[in-house]
């Protein structure tokens, strides 16, 4: 063979190695690209939260509520005194029928908003209404006041025990009397009509209450 032909299959050989080798070193870089590739995120998938199930509230305890509330801006909006006047008489009516005429309620539901002891040892309360946490409902919070009512929880009462053993801000399952009133039919501890007709807290004198489940 010749010098010649030696040369050119050499070269060749050359050639074809190097095509070789750059078509490889473009597969390893196109594997490497592949592999950077950032993976499509999975979807988040939300899970819905189940809606609250609805108290039931018993019908007297409804209807107690609305006769309160409808006054809220009737009287904030009434232009003058004797019109406020008219409208708490009209209140008093609303109450005396939501009630039907007794002052005993039974298994009413709300939340505790405050509770403590006076300076005698004795328990006072006073709870929110549930679905409307403007109207109020609770004991005496001094002795004095309370003449007459006995509103105040004494520690050898069992509720006192209970009432230990709660907490402000618990739903709370309750009876008991509201204290009798001429002028509201139930008896209101606001120190001005403003306050009874739009911010109003009834006393009340409990008969049992625990914790609602």
């Amino acid at each position: 063979m010749s010098p010649k032909k030696n040369i050119s299959g050499c070269l060749s050989l050359v050639i074809i190695l190097g095509v070789l080798f750059f078509f490889a070193i473009i597969g390893v870089r196109l594997s490497d690209v592949k592999n950077q590739t950032p993976s499509k995120t999975s979807a988040v998938i939300h899970t819905p939260q189940p809606t609250p199930t609805p108290i039931e509230l018993p019908a007297k305890q409804v209807a107690f509520t609305h006769a309160v509330t409808i006054f809220f801006h009737q009287y904030r909006s009434a232009p003058n005194e004797l019109k406020k006047s008219a409208l708490r008489t009209q209140r008093r009516n609303g109450i005396k029928t939501a009630l039907a005429n007794s002052r005993s309620v039974k298994d009413w539901i709300g939340k505790i908003d405050n509770m403590g002891t006076n300076s005698e040892g004795k328990a006072y309360i006073y709870i929110k209404m549930e679905s409307e946490d403007r109207i109020k409902l609770g004991t005496w919070n001094n002795a004095f006041s309370d003449i007459g009512a006995n509103t105040l929880i004494d520690q050898s009462n069992p509720l006192f025990h209970v009432l230990a053993e709660l907490s402000e801000g618990n739903r709370v399952i309750f009876s008991g009397t509201f204290i009798q009133s001429d002028q509201d039919f139930i008896r209101e501890s606001s120190l001005t009509e403003f306050g009874a007709m739009t911010d109003p807290s009834f006393i009340f004198k409990f008969s049992t209450l625990e914790l609602y489940k």
